[in-house]
């Protein structure tokens, strides 16, 4: 919002600002749009607000902390998730539902077609729920904050995290590990099967699994060098001592998983962290260890 609080609509076609929707008293952090067209909003104001033709209809006051995730579900039922750790369904402006399943500040919300939806925390796990709130499954996905859960199929989602990765999950289990060079801010399905992430660098990546969309070689070495570059404090990695770490041959046995981290002795006497990359059976350098703060590449999370 460039007000506080406040919703900037616009046309289009046209690129012509609408009228302001202003309602919110503090800052709007979240937005979706419903089934039946309505605008969902969240907001550090502990709300959520229903929004037709720029006019507030709904009110959705009852969370104790920021509305981080809104959600239209096709039975007509709202789904907020908040930092006050809770999920809640609505009908009709009132709640009839709050479910406690997570730990900590749930960040994002998604529909599953056929299943209900799922919603992602800050406490590392993804929760797949039914239309009523019954909680179906939980999934571990990482050990930092989620936020955002995108879904590509009533069978497989991803998750984009703090930890500077992305991760598919395929019928509940892990599938895959997409690294980053930052922190994974958020991810987003594309109609056609692809998978959008915005990330701390400043650069939104498109994944795909179809080989005539798949990026120019130059582009994909550009990319791992940019996963290379980044540093990691030697307090992230136990405090390891690189004399003692296996030299670059250590790299020639594959991993025990997808996303396995291991590290080896560099060149130069330093350690190196590689990522197993099962799709593509290799490892992918992702980092060099140093002393002190690490994050190059990514920097403060905020």
């Amino acid at each position: 919002s460039g007000n506080v609080g406040g919703l900037r609509l616009w046309d289009v076609a046209s690129g012509a600002e609408a009228a302001p929707a202003e309602g919110h008293t503090r800052n709007v952090c979240a937005l979706a749009v419903a089934p039946n067209g309505d605008l969902l909003s969240g907001s550090w104001d502990n709300t959520a607000r229903v929004w037709r033709d720029g006019a507030t209809v709904a009110v959705l006051a009852g969370h104790e902390s920021a509305v981080w995730a809104v959600l239209g579900l096709e039975s007509g039922v709202l789904v907020t998730g908040s930092g006050d750790k809770t999920i809640k369904l609505w009908q009709d402006g009132v709640c009839v539902k709050t479910l406690a399943g997570h730990t900590d500040s749930v960040r994002s919300l998604q529909r599953v077609p056929g299943i209900g939806f799922i919603s992602a925390a800050n406490d590392g796990t993804a929760k797949l729920w039914s239309e009523q709130g019954d909680e179906l499954a939980t999934y571990v996905c990482h050990e930092q904050y989620i936020y955002a859960v995108a879904v590509l199929s009533s069978s497989e989602f991803a998750t984009c995290s703090e930890d500077k990765s992305v991760k598919i999950f395929r019928d509940g289990q892990p599938s895959q590990t997409i690294q980053h060079p930052g922190v994974v801010w958020s991810a987003a399905a594309l109609p056609n099967g692809d998978l959008v992430t915005g990330c701390q660098d400043g650069a939104v990546r498109v994944w795909t699994r179809c080989a005539e969309r798949a990026a120019p070689a130059e582009e994909v070495v550009m990319y791992e060098e940019q996963l290379a570059a980044q540093t990691m404090s030697s307090q992230e990695t136990g405090n390891v001592d690189p004399s003692k770490l296996p030299g670059p041959e250590a790299l020639q046995a594959p991993g025990d998983s997808d996303g396995q981290v291991k590290l080896v002795k560099s060149a130069s006497g330093g350690a190196e962290a590689h990522s197993w990359s099962a799709a593509e059976g290799r490892w992918v350098m992702v980092g060099t260890v140093v002393d002190g703060p690490g994050g190059g590449g990514g920097g403060a999370s905020g």
